[in-house]
């Protein structure tokens, strides 16, 4: 018979869930950043989405660090990939965030949109490139 701890590490809904938990403040603090940078004070898309973007990416690397995957720095090889998913995935959010304002949706629900969208790009190559565990 499994014990419950067990059956909750062979499920990975802690993984989940904590993966959830940083995903959702960062997704919310990066929304809130966007649309202040934006609507009030402004600012170009491109240094909206950018502020935005770098100041919830510190958020998220801290928080799946040390909460998420609890690598705690372990590696300068998990560093030098989370660089690059950081890179990308700035590079990808704002392709698609500028996709779908081209194609006439408000950006409020476009920055969603887009969110939505990177999320699983950030899941599927943080979960098995960047913080990967490197023994």
């Amino acid at each position: 018979m499994l014990k419950l701890k067990n059956i909750w590490k062979v499920l990975s809904v802690g993984l989940l869930l904590r993966h959830g938990l940083v995903s959702v403040t960062c997704a919310s603090s990066d929304f809130a950043i966007f649309y202040l940078t934006f609507t009030i004070f402004q600012l170009s898309l491109f240094f909206s989405y950018s502020i935005a973007f770098f100041f919830t990416a510190f958020i998220g690397f801290v928080g799946h660090s040390f909460f998420t995957f609890k690598v705690q720095f372990n590696s300068l090889r998990n560093f030098i990939f989370f660089l690059l998913q950081l890179c990308l995935g700035f590079l990808i959010g704002f392709i698609v965030l500028n996709f779908f304002i081209q194609l006439g949706i408000r950006v409020e629900y476009s920055k969603i949109l887009q969110l939505f969208c990177t999320f699983f790009f950030n899941v599927i190559f943080g979960r098995f490139i960047s913080f990967r565990q490197v023994n």
